[in-house]
């Protein structure tokens, strides 16, 4: 197992780092110590931000090079490899768009300069770090992708196809480099306010800022060597994604501009967190309560309820209050509600944790029990939470969601039909939510984590112990700590 690096023994290398989002993360990476390595064609811009950088202490190194033109960007990577080995972490962040349009209209040469920066710079870049990395047995990479590399967007087709490829280069690295130890990470920004874009495309809008990703791209390098960030999309709050890439106010009108600053003042840390008696309930409240959140729990357990809010209230002293109830009963989940009004009308954040999984044997084997009970618990009681929590959101002009999916909601496997239907129908629970909430003042959040150790799977068989597949048992899991830190992340962001 590797020793956990300091900040100041991290090498960062950034391309596109002259403006942007790659000079944001070289900014954030300097702050924190580590050594820079800046790579932009703007030979201007990159000399006046490595002389900022530098007067604050920051070591920096500099490399010109335009990866529009591929033999000499070759050539200079070439002849920089003995400096490039060197590096932990490579931040993929430079990019072209040419004007929009329709593709077959677009000048060709516009097309061949967003795939060599786009796609081919990425190759180029991560090749020349890779064999240091693989020497060490560690490393990082992060590719800096789009939403319009999910979803095309219209104008945009030949721009999309090249994040389309980066997200296929992310994975193939992934499953190249893991046997080194080598993390991959998609960042997937939305309308994000860079040079990169007509200023007009801002107006009436409330874009990212390239500090907001460069806090993504920074707290995702900074998680513990076992926790690899897959993939991260992230867009303001003013932004919906569902199908084809919809801004607000481009195909539906004026969106109500939201007034941040009174959200700001009215901001209470308040949460309320299904699930809560184990695993990564229990991690997030424990998290939360430590960052001097109010806490509601709500579980079936009661004794176990009243432990857990003894000692949040002795370690953190922070208000917990309980609720005993069965997310996957309807009329259980009203009748709480009614009697903790008062309490719930003072929540701004849930917490969609509670969730099971039943059985583990072929679709045609199945037990119709098993199916309803985990499909009640997983869907219909994150739907019945959501529900009755956003009118006091709505109320209050504050309100976050956050529902912990799986990556079973993305990929599916064998044994598991049910489980992985209930966590893909989540998903598209939690994306027709967020188009909801587009102009109100309730943000949706999905995380989808891999393999997390905890008593998830003892519980499958119903106490009989549970064997994972050979293949699973030698990797490290994740724990319940490391998605409760992802979970806290998402609460700290700014309410845009």
């Amino acid at each position: 197992m590797n020793t956990p690096q300091s900040w100041s023994e991290r090498t960062v290398a950034i391309t596109g780092a002259a403006s942007g989002i790659g000079r944001a993360a070289a900014d954030r990476f300097a702050g924190l110590g580590a050594r820079l390595i800046l790579i932009d064609k703007d030979q201007v811009g990159l000399a006046q931000c490595q002389e900022e950088l530098s007067k604050r202490g920051s070591p920096t190194q500099s490399i010109v090079l335009d990866f529009s033109n591929l033999e000499e960007a070759e050539g200079i990577l070439s002849r920089h490899s003995g400096v490039l080995e060197q590096v932990d972490v490579l931040v993929n962040s430079a990019g072209v768009v040419k004007a929009t349009g329709l593709a077959p209209v677009r000048a060709p040469y516009e097309v061949e300069e967003m795939i060599n920066v786009n796609l081919i710079g990425v190759l180029l870049a991560t090749r020349a770090v890779t064999l240091g990395m693989i020497r060490r047995n560690r490393g990082h990479i992060v590719n800096l992708g789009s939403v319009t590399g999910r979803w095309v967007s219209q104008g945009e087709v030949a721009y999309s196809g090249t994040k389309f490829g980066v997200r296929a280069l992310s994975e193939a690295f992934r499953m190249d480099l893991f046997k080194s130890h080598i993390r991959v990470t998609t960042i997937e920004p939305g309308l994000t306010k860079t040079h990169f874009s007509d200023p007009k495309i801002y107006k009436e809008k409330n874009p990212l800022s390239p500090e907001d990703v460069a806090e993504a791209i920074v707290w995702s390098v900074g998680q513990p060597d076992h926790v690899n960030i897959q993939e991260l999309i992230i867009t303001s709050a003013d932004q919906y994604i569902l199908g084809n890439l919809v801004r607000a106010g481009d195909d539906e009108g004026k969106v109500r501009e939201l007034d941040y600053q009174r959200r700001r003042e009215t901001y209470r840390k308040a949460a309320v967190i299904t699930g809560a008696t184990s695993g990564i309930g229990l991690a997030a409240a424990e998290g939360l309560a430590a960052e001097g959140y109010e806490l509601a729990l709500i579980a079936r357990r009661k004794e176990e309820l009243e432990d857990i809010k003894c000692r949040l209230e002795d370690l953190y002293q922070t208000k917990t209050s309980i609720i005993v109830l069965d997310v996957s009963d309807y009329s259980a989940v009203q009748n709480g509600f009614k009697e903790n009004d008062e309490l719930l009308s003072r929540m701004q954040i849930l917490i969609n944790n509670a969730g099971i999984a039943r059985g583990w044997e072929p679709f045609h084997k199945g037990s119709m029990q098993e199916w309803r009970q985990t499909l009640t618990t997983n869907l219909a009681g994150a739907f019945y939470m959501q529900q009755l929590m956003l009118p006091y959101f709505l109320k209050q002009g504050n309100g976050l969601i956050i529902n912990v999916g799986s990556v079973a909601g993305q990929w599916t496997y064998p044994n598991d039909a049910v489980y992985c239907a209930s966590k893909h129908a989540l998903g598209a629970i939690t994306e027709g939510l967020r188009r909801e909430m587009m102009g109100k003042p309730v943000r949706v959040s999905l995380i989808r984590p891999g393999t997390v150790k905890t008593n998830f799977g003892k519980n499958r068989l119903n106490g009989k112990s549970f064997q994972p597949r050979r293949i699973e048992s030698k990797v490290r899991h994740l724990t319940a700590e490391d998605i409760s830190e992802t979970i806290s992340w998402i609460c700290r962001q700014p309410l845009n």
